[in-house]
């Protein structure tokens, strides 16, 4: 197996009342081989958006490092697509936002996949031709997760770290939203975090994250 995305002894820690530190993640070691999608599940509180937010170059680990093709990530490296709430969006309308992750626009075929794959009829309709802002309103939580997926879905990243923000707002919904996920994630070296046994269930293997370490399910 060829690992493409590594993870070595990290550990997170955070400054609390006068000297003390509170420890969020303390030994996580994780490999992803080239093409595999792993879900982190875990209990509220236990680290997930922290891995997410190490994971995708957003923070340093207190120690430990993160790879990617056995280099340690920095950063601001722009390896890693992150989806997930908090997301930055770039001012304008739909079709130039699936455009952010790449050095030029996608081309009319590839917008119109994105467009089929990630459920983006609705989001456009939502819209009714306004801007996006660059926090992704005016839009709702589930339609701007469905266009950060659809931006992965049109870029040459080949690494994807998304997050699962349950609960959703009905069932049909949240079956669009695992459908844009999982084809955001083909070919790709993915994980997802979720709570989510369905969303889980379509990993290639599921990790839980407990007491800030994982363990394989």
């Amino acid at each position: 197996m060829t690992v493409i995305l590594e993870a070595r002894g990290v550990k997170k820690e955070f400054p609390s009342a006068g000297d003390s530190v509170i420890e969020v993640l303390s030994c996580v070691d994780l490999a992803i081989g080239a093409g595999e999608v792993v879900a982190i599940v875990g209990a509220s509180g236990t680290g997930k958006s922290t891995l997410l937010h190490l994971l995708g170059a957003l923070d340093v680990p207190t120690s430990g490092e993160i790879l990617i093709d056995g280099n340690p990530l920095e950063p601001g490296d722009r390896l890693v697509a992150v989806v997930g709430p908090g997301e930055l969006f770039l001012e304008g309308a739909l079709d130039h936002n699936l455009g952010a992750l790449r050095d030029e626009p996608p081309d009319r075929a590839a917008r119109g996949a994105a467009r089929d794959a990630c459920g983006l009829d609705e989001v456009a309709e939502d819209l009714a031709g306004r801007p996006l802002a660059v926090d992704g309103s005016p839009l709702q939580i589930h339609h701007r997760l469905l266009v950060l997926a659809a931006r992965v879905l049109v870029s040459h990243y080949r690494v994807v770290v998304a997050v699962d923000p349950a609960p959703w707002v009905d069932l049909r919904r949240k079956d669009v939203w695992r459908a844009a996920l999982v084809r955001a994630s083909v070919g790709r070296t993915s994980i997802w975090i979720t709570n989510d046994p369905e969303l889980a269930d379509r990993a290639d293997y599921v990790h839980e994250l407990v007491d800030g370490a994982l363990r394989s399910n």
